[in-house]
């Protein structure tokens, strides 16, 4: 009989979800002991950057599409459009307060600390969450909206019938009512 460990692994969908889990899950801590802050975006940074380097393999994809110049044009645009809608109301719209707990002095006085925390902190967040965040949310919005809209389209949603997700390789999705 196989462990709990051994079933969970070869799901498809894990490689996607776990490296986000567990940088959430070292971020929470950070509210109740403010002083481990430094070492527990270090210890995220790390664990995260090396599950993302392990399945790397199932990324491959999904991180490295051909796109024609049209889409490649259509999504730097896109982009382009996001960063201003997020960054412009900046200062017009209500906020929450503003709490800055990012101290490059966390480790102590010395240099080579504070050189290698603010490189540690630049590769966390230019890469290491970048990734994971692009490898997850579109993989956890296609299931969820995907899957409700199909699910009223198709079914209805009602009796006996039930929308179940089939996970393959890079994130495709089968349908099928159950």
């Amino acid at each position: 009989m196989k462990s709990k460990l051994e079933r969970l692994l070869p799901k498809p969908w894990l490689p996607y979800v776990l490296p986000f889990v567990l940088f959430l899950l070292l971020t929470e801590p950070a509210r109740f002991f403010p002083a481990l802050i430094p070492f527990l975006y270090i210890a995220k940074t790390f664990i995260v950057g090396a599950l993302l380097w392990f399945w790397r393999h199932k990324y491959a994809a999904d991180l490295f599409p051909r796109l024609s110049f049209a889409e490649v044009l259509t999504a730097v645009c896109c982009g382009l459009l996001v960063l201003v809608i997020w960054i412009v109301p900046e200062g017009y719209l209500f906020q929450l307060e503003q709490i800055s707990v990012f101290d490059p002095y966390g480790l102590g006085q010395s240099q080579g600390a504070f050189i290698g925390l603010i490189a540690m902190r630049l590769i966390g967040a230019v890469v290491i969450v970048s990734v994971m965040e692009e490898l997850f949310w579109p993989m956890a919005l296609l299931i969820l909206v995907w899957g409700f809209m199909l699910c009223s389209l198709v079914t209805g949603c009602s009796g006996k019938h039930r929308l179940t997700t089939e996970y393959t390789e890079h994130t495709e999705i089968k349908v099928k009512t159950v």
